[in-house]
């Protein structure tokens, strides 16, 4: 961004070492009372905070680790007062995005106010497409790093903390952190498979992991499925693709099964965006979702907690994916009702209430099977009954990944075999509620677009099918179905 030539160096040995000491911040009042709460939206997998800007009205802002500075969208900033233009960019999806910027007087989140904040000006129409609305602005972090950030995703609240009244709870995983982008961001070191060591940016912003195109080709992940486009804060068009991995590991936190979106599109001029060119990873909030995640700029280090029974809650849910796999092998139907009631059991016994919700849905798409081959209703008012079983444990388990799944195994349900116009709506009804507890669901958007098919809407059907498959690009129900599309169109590449 600048160069400056020292022509002549002189060194004064006067000039102690005290001089380079970092200046002590000032105390933010607020905080010495308490921490302050703030609750958030959790939409298209980013969080939206409510925010005020010179005492306006509350409009929604991304919260945004993965931007150095705060950002102010462009009608917003025109009312705000005059703004400078300058030749300052930053790095967005697939190249370098040309600000202005201006001064913010005044910005209220909660009941924390703060004062004289520079902010960056961009046009952000290009979030509608994933949020469906515009967002205010960003809050980076010039903001954020005057505290010690806790998402609690769960909860669907932000905790900002005096950085030093902050403690370590007992059961975190505390990951170092590397500061990046002058010293801006932050970066943490991890490894994909046990193999790949790479850098990945902690970015909230992130509705889904990362790699650029230059890692893919270094990681040699082979050949990757379409599945449509996204927008970077440019607006320019990106084609990707998505990889499932076996693990990613982040300090002492292991991720089984992470997805992680590819770019596939190379452009004709030199790469300049982290879509692109970069050197290092994005991690998202599909990986963070999972924990409550607490970042602390002042100690450059992540503290990551997972819930304590996740060993145990995650065991279960292997024997349940293993029994899924023999079923669909062997199809003996009362071979797998007894495997699936045994892990109910195990899980009730040791009070888990996500995999018992998950057994208990499996024994419902049994019924629904028996339905679907005999047409009898009493197999389809059993059916019913479990799935609403299910629910209402997937909800006490607070587990919203597996509220949002079950929700989607109960409306496939009636896509499966529908009698009435009433069966779709009753399903598309299923996946709204699923898609609201869990955006980060394949298998939601998957039955979406089967909705969306059988109801004529080919197009839509497309998006959902490709959502699908950039969040869950193993996700059987989706390939069949962009395999069933592709062969309509014509798409002879893609249906290889």
């Amino acid at each position: 961004s600048s160069e400056t030539i020292l022509d002549a160096v002189s060194i004064d040995d006067s000039i102690g070492d005290v001089q380079f000491e970092m200046p002590a911040e000032s105390k933010i009042s607020r905080l010495e009372h308490a921490p302050v709460t703030i609750p958030f939206e959790y939409v298209g997998n980013q969080i939206l905070i409510s925010a005020r800007i010179n005492s306006g009205i509350e409009q929604k802002f991304v919260l945004d680790t993965g931007a150095s500075q705060t950002v102010i969208d462009k009608p917003l900033a025109q009312s705000i007062g005059p703004q400078t233009v300058s030749t300052f960019s930053v790095t967005a999806g697939s190249k370098a995005v040309p600000l202005g910027y201006l001064n913010v007087g005044k910005i209220q989140i909660g009941d924390l106010i703060m004062e004289n904040i520079p902010a960056l000006v961009a046009d952000l129409s290009s979030f509608r497409a994933t949020l469906g609305q515009r967002p205010a602005g960003l809050i980076g972090t010039s903001v954020l790093k005057r505290f010690a950030v806790t998402i609690d995703y769960r909860d669907r609240k932000i905790i900002l903390t005096d950085p030093a009244q902050l403690r370590v709870p007992e059961n975190a995983i505390v990951v170092p952190t590397s500061p990046a982008f002058g010293s801006t961001l932050l970066v943490v070191s991890g490894s994909i498979d046990g193999k790949h060591a790479l850098n990945f940016l902690v970015d909230t912003a992130a509705g889904f992991n990362n790699l650029s195109s230059t890692l893919s080709k270094k990681i040699d992940v082979g050949p990757v499925l379409p599945v449509g486009q996204v927008f970077g804060l440019e607006g320019q068009k990106m084609n990707i693709g998505s990889v499932k991995f076996k693990s990613l590991q982040v300090g002492g936190l292991k991720i089984a099964n992470p997805v992680f979106a590819i770019q596939l599109q190379q452009s004709a001029e030199k790469p300049s965006g982290l879509f692109t060119a970069g050197k290092m990873g994005i991690i998202g909030n599909p990986i963070w979702s999972s924990t409550r995640l607490t970042i602390d700029y002042r100690n450059d280090r992540l503290l990551i907690e997972v819930p304590s029974d996740r060993l145990a809650v995650e065991r279960l849910q292997s024997h349940i994916d293993e029994e899924d796999k023999l079923y669909l092998r062997n199809k003996n139907m009362d071979e797998a009702a007894a495997a699936y009631e045994k892990i109910l059991k195990e899980a009730q016994a040791s009070k888990l209430k996500a995999p018992e919700a998950l057994a208990i849905s499996r024994l419902a798409s049994l019924f629904a099977e028996k339905f679907n081959a005999q047409k009898e209703s009493r197999w389809l008012d059993m059916a019913v009954r479990e799935y609403d079983r299910a629910a209402k444990v997937a909800a006490e388990s607070r587990n919203k990944l597996v509220e949002g799944q079950i929700l989607a195994q109960w409306a496939m349900l009636y896509l499966n075999s529908p009698r009435s116009k009433s069966d779709l709506d009753a399903a598309q009804k299923l996946l709204n509620r699923a898609l609201l507890k869990a955006p980060s669901e394949g298998s939601i958007y998957a039955g979406l677009a089967s909705c969306m098919l059988k109801t004529g809407k080919t197009q839509v059907a497309t998006q959902f099918v490709d959502n699908a498959l950039l969040l869950d690009p193993s996700n059987w129900q989706a390939l069949w179905l962009k395999h069933r599309l592709c062969e309509e169109a014509g798409k002879t590449k893609d249906l290889a």
